[in-house]
């Protein structure tokens, strides 16, 4: 074969020291994020996270563990991270004098500075193999339960539940987000799911559904004495001002104003919203009343509900309003069931293909590919 060059040639060549680079594939949802800017916006900043070690990796329905694999982080998209390897390594060159000033006999040309075997791949979570868990779920293990003002007179460490392997451990609420291998704005939709609230040296708390429940109690009964119509805006340090003295943190006075004003609160205005209030008043009160089995009795529960919210908007209860959050023991009982609905049972749902019905062997892939 004839080496000789013709004048429309570049000349190539292989740097004597090879760059330890690695290529990315992005896929075209983190593409967009990338690409689609404005001239007031600013590039996002992405970077890598992992499961810390206080958190427990999720379990898949195949029985495949998330493992502490690294997460690549955009402002609100996680992607799991794969090492691919590829059958023809992939050559990383620039030009000829690109890192320096040119050297004297340097000619024109290109020269390879790198040699990738492998590329690292990036799978949404719900196009990946592994289990994959809501903010919700890691921040229920990581964060202590704050039982409420009387388990808060013995102690803080009776505000903890059963379940805490470490009554003394404190965690701050940063801290917590960078043990969960999610975005930070996935973990502040977690955080706002909770009602989670700092303490300040104390750390952060999750409230129990009792605590929640008796704090929405005295907001509730403060409004009526305010004589605040609910959905329309009212001034919230004249609420908080009335409920001050019934020991009600104000932390989780805040967190409970976010969950039902879809997080558009500020500390002097607010419009609490029906779509919002109603199904979390439901799902708090039947978090605490029917835990476990046997539930409780359908009819009882709705009554009760009712009497949990304004009575403006008493008409608008239904079990469909909450009905990702419960499971009915008998035909006539109702017990409150934790499972958030991920990204993958969300399009599971959408179009009504089974989690990983898709998925085949590469082999059947091939085989299909070739007739």
């Amino acid at each position: 074969m004839s080496t000789q060059q013709s004048e429309h040639s570049i000349p190539f060549s292989l740097a004597t020291t090879q760059q330890p680079l690695r290529l990315l594939e992005l896929p075209p949802s983190l593409l967009d994020v990338l690409t689609i800017t404005t001239s007031s916006s600013t590039a996002p900043t992405l970077y890598i996270k992992s499961a810390g070690p206080r958190t427990t990796p999720p379990v898949s329905a195949a029985g495949i563990s998330a493992a502490r694999n690294a997460v690549l982080c955009a402002p609100r998209h996680t992607f799991s991270l794969r090492q691919v390897h590829t059958s023809n390594s992939v050559l990383v060159a620039r030009p000829c004098g690109a890192a320096g000033p040119p050297q004297p006999a340097e000619e024109p040309g290109l020269r390879a500075v790198a040699c990738c075997a492998t590329t690292l791949e990036l799978l949404p979570p719900h196009e990946g193999n592994e289990a994959q868990a809501e903010p919700e779920m890691y921040l229920r293990e990581l964060l202590p339960v704050y039982e409420g003002p009387g388990a808060e007179a013995d102690g803080d460490a009776d505000m903890l539940d059963a379940e805490t392997e470490a009554p003394g451990l404190r965690i701050s609420k940063a801290d917590a987000f960078a043990d969960v291998p999610l975005s930070d704005e996935e973990c502040e939709d977690g955080w706002r799911a909770l009602c989670a609230f700092e303490r300040g040296d104390a750390g952060a708390y999750r409230p129990a559904a009792g605590a929640l429940l008796e704090a929405w109690k005295d907001i509730l009964t403060a409004s009526i004495a305010e004589g605040i119509e609910w959905g329309k805006q009212f001034r919230v340090g004249a609420l908080w001002a009335v409920i001050e003295d019934e020991n009600v943190p104000k932390g989780l006075f805040d967190g409970i104003l976010r969950a039902i004003t879809g997080g558009e609160f500020t500390w002097t205005w607010c419009a609490v919203e029906k779509d919002r209030c109603v199904p979390w008043v439901g799902k708090v009160l039947l978090e605490y009343r029917a835990p476990k089995s046997p539930g409780i009795l359908t009819a009882k529960f709705l009554d009760e509900w009712k009497d949990y919210v304004p009575e403006e908007w008493r008409a608008d209860v239904a079990l469909e309003l909450i009905k990702n959050k419960y499971t009915t023991p008998s035909s006539s009982t109702i017990m409150y069931q934790f499972q958030p609905m991920t990204k993958e049972k969300a399009t599971a749902a959408a179009t009504g293909v089974k989690p990983g019905a898709g998925a085949r062997k590469w082999h059947e892939k091939f085989k299909k590919g070739r007739k």
